[in-house]
Order: C-alpha cells, then structure tokens, then sequence
C-alpha cells in the first residue's frame, strides 16, 4: 500500500534537515484526521483489525470517513477530500509521522517521548529526530490508535504491554507501549526496536557495521562450528540478538537447534533449526508456555543445541542443566560486563527456588565456554571461561579480545577447554567429509 505522509512538510532526510512549518489548510486537515482515528479507534476499533486482516475491503474506510464528514456537515472539494481520505487510511494502517523512520535501514531503535520529542538510535548512537506531533492530544489519540491496531488493550491492568508486529516489509517491529498511569510526566511512552527480516549477516557486522574485526569474526565462526556454549550480554539494544541473529547462519547443517524467545526476532534458514514462542496465559481458562517449560521439553527430543533469546528469570536453571547433559546452549542477557555476567546469571537460578549453594550455581555455570559484553553495537570483550577453581570457589576467565581507545585488541589466547572442542569438532568434519 503507498504511503502519503500526514504532514507533508516533515521531511526526516537523514536528521539533518529542519522541519518546515505547516501550513494553516493542512493543520486543519491533520486536525480532522486526528478526530476521525480518535472516532474510530473508541467506537469502530474492529473495522481497523478487520481491514488489516483482509476480512473487509479497504473501501469500507472511506465510506466510513464520507460518513463521518456529513454526520458533522464537514463539506470538501473532491482534491481534499481524496487528500483526507488518503491520510486516514495511511495513518491506519502505517505509522503515523513514524513511518519514515521505520523504514529508514540505518536505524535500529525510535523512542518517542513525548508529542515534540522523537529519539532514535543509529548503529549504536542515540541522536534525537526531527519528527514532532502538532500536539499532545494529537500524540494521545496515536498512541490510542497504536494500542488498537496491535492487539493491545486500553485500560489500567494493561499500562505496560509489549506487543510486536511483522506485517512491516523489511522489519519484525518489537513494541512496548507505557501508559499515563504509569508514566510520573502524564505522557505515553511509545519504545520500537526494529529486526530486520533480511538478517544482517555476520561479514556485514564486521565490514558495514564495525561491530568486530577479522579475528573476533573468525573466532566466532569457530566457535558456531565448534558447538561452544555462548552467553552474550550487555544492556538493551547493544547489539546482542543481531550477532546470535548472524551467527546461528554459522552452526552447520548437521546440528539439531531449537530457538526460544518471547518475541519473534531470531530467524534462519537454517533446515535443522526450529523455533517455538512463548505464549504467556491470559485469563484463568487458558495455557502457558513459558521459556522454562518450552526448555525442558526440549530436552526430550532431538535436540543437539537450544538458544533462549534472553535470560530474564528462572528459565536460566533450565538452561544450565541441559548444557550439563552435553547439549549445546546460547542465551543473551543483561549485565554491565562479561565478567559480572554469571552473578547476574545466579541471581536468576535462583528464582526457580533451588536448594543449592551459591558456589554449587557458579559451578553449573563453568559450562559456559565464550561470554561475549556488547555496548553500542560493538562487542566490548570476549571471555572464555576456563573452568571452576575448587579451592577459591570461583570462575576463572581467559580474555581473548578487548576494545578499548577505539580500536579491537587481541589479548590472549584460547584455553585448552575451548581448543580441545574446537580441535574434535574439525575431526568430526574430516570423518564426514571422508563418508
């Protein structure tokens, strides 16, 4: 469907240019646009579903808005009103003054916080937009009409809900919408994270993308190949779920995966890899499958490797006890570094109830081969871990990279644990290659 901007004159063009003022004749039509979503959005919301779906043609939006002109004795001549009818329908089923900025390949992440305040993320950088709602009501009935349109409810028990959609051409939108009732400024707040449906591949993050240099890149390679236990963290948006996004294209064919996640943002073409989605319950009447369930199954088929797209909880126990029965695990999670990242993990096992110690958690974690600390869409460290100390009760780690003043530095190299896997797996190929 094209696409006719609401405000004409708002022109993104790359944040570099300033937003033209619009003229009087056309704040009156966006004025009358904001009033028609607003109508349908309280009063007409399954109208929007059922045309998204395709159960009713786009025609019966515009005879609804001729409707809606002379039940209020609105008169138009046919240019404007075309005009009109044209920027109901793109605010409907687009995204509003957003739309440029979805589409715009370079950025990642929008944040809008308010009517004139619209930020965005740029290969790692947050820089605010030009983009600017007339007002706050105007602002007020989008965000309205965004809940609608997803899926969403409009009420308090639903002040925070997170909500996705994947009818977009080049990107898998993850959304969390935040209502006044939570928010202490009076404003929704609306958080969008982009996942491009044609995956960055792991050379681009390198070349295009600066996200690595050759020897993290081949390392990684390896360690796909090699079936090594991966853990990445770092903050939201740092990079993670693009570089297991790359590198799942990495794990040979012959290898049986399983990918979890709550939102729909890992994908392959991978022909032995399967992907399952958390369904979260809703009302007393229905079933839920949750990462630790989906995780625990998991272990009773096929299944030589599992990836959890984030660790937020007791789900963590889970994958920890399937990398101790030879299965290949990789997760992401948030931490301030790579070295924090197995207290951050514990305080998640934790959450399932265990009995067991601190220690006895840590130990489980030596499973883990390679945590790679993510910031700004660059991989900050990469750090093997070697195995448990008995003695200290600790991890111990081997750094291999680092980046610091600007530039990626090679500072060790692999342990005999990860060298003896990768070592098998190049035999285990040379027998295949022999068949």
């Amino acid at each position: 469907m094209n696409r006719v901007n609401l405000v004409e004159e708002l022109n993104y063009n790359k944040l570099q240019k300033n937003t033209n003022s619009t003229s009087t004749h056309n704040k009156e039509i966006i004025s009358l646009v904001d009033n028609i979503i607003k109508e349908f959005t309280e009063k007409k919301s399954y109208l929007i579903n059922d045309v998204e779906k395709g159960a009713l043609p786009e025609s019966v939006i515009k005879d609804e808005v001729l409707n809606y002109l002379d039940k209020k004795d609105i008169t138009f001549d046919v240019p404007d009103r075309n005009t009109l009818i044209k920027k109901v329908i793109d605010y409907l089923f687009g995204y509003y003054l957003l739309q440029d900025l979805i589409e715009d390949d370079d950025i990642s992440d929008i944040k809008v916080l308010a009517y004139d305040n619209v930020q965005v993320k740029i290969k790692g950088k947050r820089v605010p937009s030009n983009i600017k709602f007339t007002s706050k009501e105007s602002y007020g009935i989008f965000f309205n009409y965004l809940v609608v349109k997803l899926g969403g409810t409009l009420d308090k028990r639903n002040a925070v809900q997170l909500l996705e959609d994947k009818t977009q051409e080049k990107f898998y939108l993850r959304i969390t919408l935040s209502s006044e009732f939570v928010n202490s400024n009076d404003t929704p707040y609306i958080v969008i994270r982009k996942i491009p449906k044609n995956k960055v591949s792991l050379e681009l993050l390198m070349g295009k993308y600066g996200m690595m240099n050759k020897e993290i890149y081949y390392y990684l390679v390896k360690a796909a190949r090699a079936g090594l236990n991966v853990f990445m963290c770092g903050k939201g948006g740092s990079g993670k779920t693009t570089l297991i996004n790359a590198m799942i294209d990495k794990v040979p064919f012959s290898i049986s995966g399983l990918v979890i996640q709550e939102i729909e943002e890992l994908h392959s073409e991978h022909p032995n890899m399967m992907f399952q989605k958390v369904k979260l319950k809703v009302g007393e009447s229905d079933v839920e499958y949750s990462l630790s369930k989906l995780s625990r199954q998991a272990m009773t088929e096929d299944i030589d490797m599992i990836v959890i797209g984030e660790i937020k909880g007791k789900e963590a126990m889970d994958l920890f006890k399937i990398m101790g029965t030879g299965h290949i695990g990789w997760a992401s999670g948030h931490t301030n570094s790579s070295k924090e990242a197995p207290d951050k993990l514990i305080d998640y096992m934790e959450e399932s109830g265990t009995n067991l110690e601190r220690s006895a958690l840590l130990k489980m974690l030596s499973a883990i081969d390679v945590i790679v600390f993510m910031k700004d869409f660059k991989i900050m460290e990469v750090t093997e871990v070697v195995g448990f100390n008995e003695d200290k009760k600790e991890l111990n780690f081997n750094p291999i990279f680092k980046f610091n003043k600007g530039e990626f530095n090679t500072i060790g190299h692999s342990c005999s644990k990860i060298n003896e896997k990768i070592k098998y797996s190049e035999y285990l190929e040379t027998l295949k290659e022999g068949e």
